[in-house]
């Protein structure tokens, strides 16, 4: 499944997706736009695909030529929506400092998404929206799968800067780890908003270390009788 403007836009167009994604920006905000607001005021699942095709002016046959129903459309508005803010933490995840550096880094990053989240409310609001719903995390999986991604290729970063311990199953450390970070995001999404920026900031820098200490390589014997 698309989940971005497709890179090959000459190759043939096999599904309403695909369709949704090759029309050009203005033709696509034309649904998106509308779709946003409604998602972001009302939530995944009290959001009306009426109300959203009613604002932008256009019939079910027409809709569902671009998508296959709200399930589609909520994915189509979070692609647009965090794409930008994975294309960031991608970019920047390649700079990501070694050794001693690598956790500094790692969280210089976060709060620099945390930050640009902060700044656009609807943003934030979307976002918020995704921890309401069973069917809207559900819905968001292609997403999900490149957040996954992404924290592979940073595990594996850090095993080879000597900061994540390796000596467990591959499979084991990267679902703690990449639970553990679905966890956190999911309590700062629904509580941030009640902390002080003193007690996010300690909370966020004591999630860290927790982290830290979790993952970090077990010391060695002959380390320890040195």
């Amino acid at each position: 499944m698309a989940t971005g403007n497709p890179e090959h836009k000459n190759a043939p167009v096999t599904s309403p997706t695909e369709r949704l994604w090759n029309l050009p920006e203005k033709r696509r905000a034309r649904l998106l736009d509308p779709a946003e607001e409604e998602f972001v005021v009302h939530g995944y699942e009290q959001a009306s695909l009426n109300r959203i095709l009613t604002a932008a002016g256009m019939s079910k046959g027409q809709a569902y030529y671009y998508i296959t129903g709200k399930s589609d459309l909520y994915l189509a508005v979070c692609t647009r929506s965090f794409s930008p803010l994975l294309r960031f933490a991608e970019e920047r995840s390649r700079a990501l400092g070694d050794g001693s550096a690598f956790w500094p880094d790692v969280e210089r990053v976060c709060g620099e998404l945390a930050q640009q989240l902060a700044a656009d409310e609807a943003l934030s609001k979307l976002a918020l929206g995704v921890y309401g719903s069973a069917l809207a995390t559900a819905s968001l999986a292609p997403l999900s799968r490149q957040l996954d991604a992404l924290l592979d290729r940073l595990i594996s970063r850090g095993q080879r800067a000597g900061v994540i311990r390796s000596d467990l199953p591959d499979g084991l450390i990267r679902d703690m780890l990449k639970g553990l970070a679905r966890s956190v995001d999911r309590w700062f999404a629904l509580n941030a908003m009640s902390l002080s920026e003193r007690q996010s900031e300690t909370a966020s820098m004591a999630t860290f270390e927790m982290i830290r200490n979790m993952v970090k390589p077990p010391i060695r014997k002959d380390a320890e009788d040195a």
